[in-house]
């Protein structure tokens, strides 16, 4: 253990970042999404950035609060990653109202 918490428990994980505006239903800035010690190169996000932004779009229009409208982020990325990268990471999703 090197004494650094965060590298010895959490081999991998994604950070994914939205803030929406519900009485527009627009997103205000986002999906951002950080990862660590999934890909070796961060630019592989941004083919499924497109679907992410999709995912939260359609939530936001069905009037969704904020846990489903991370709950959408946090699916569609999981599969995609699942998938392509054969990878598991830890998925925190985080969407703030403004």
């Amino acid at each position: 253990m090197s004494g650094d918490w965060s590298s010895d428990v959490c081999s991998s994980d994604l950070a994914i970042f939205a803030a929406v505006n519900p009485q527009t239903k627009g997103i205000v800035t986002g999906p951002h999404i950080q990862a660590r010690a999934v890909a070796e190169d961060e630019s592989v996000f941004d083919d499924i950035l497109p679907d992410v932004t999709q995912a939260l779009r359609e939530a936001l229009e069905r009037g969704a609060d904020p846990y489903q409208m991370q709950q959408a982020m946090r699916r569609t990325i999981g599969r995609w990653i699942s998938r392509k990268l054969r990878r598991a990471p830890i998925i925190i999703p985080t969407v703030v109202e403004v």
